[in-house]
């Protein structure tokens, strides 16, 4: 990372998501990649893996990150995301 931090960003950023490499995608014979920092999750475990990080998504929205803020919206606000934080906590 610090060879793209030096190319890209050369150090100077409005805020610490300019700029940023926010994804590695291996693609083949790997079955996990890594995207922000986070293990993708397994398939068929994504409500699991949305529950166990949500409080990081929500610090990272918190934090100004536009995708986090972004997927904390659909995760309140679509059905198929509805187990995630339990059925009463949708928005209809």
């Amino acid at each position: 990372m610090k060879a793209w931090d030096e190319i890209i960003s050369h150090g100077v950023t409005q805020s610490r998501y300019d700029k940023t490499l926010r994804a590695v995608w291996i693609m083949g014979a790997l079955t996990t990649a890594v995207e922000m920092g986070f293990q993708r999750p397994v398939a068929g475990q994504e409500i699991t893996w949305l529950r166990d990080n949500k409080d990081r998504f929500t610090t990272l929205a918190e934090e100004g990150d536009e995708d986090m803020q972004q997927l904390l919206l659909e995760l309140r606000t679509r059905d198929d995301f509805a187990a995630v934080s339990g059925n009463d906590d949708v928005v209809r």
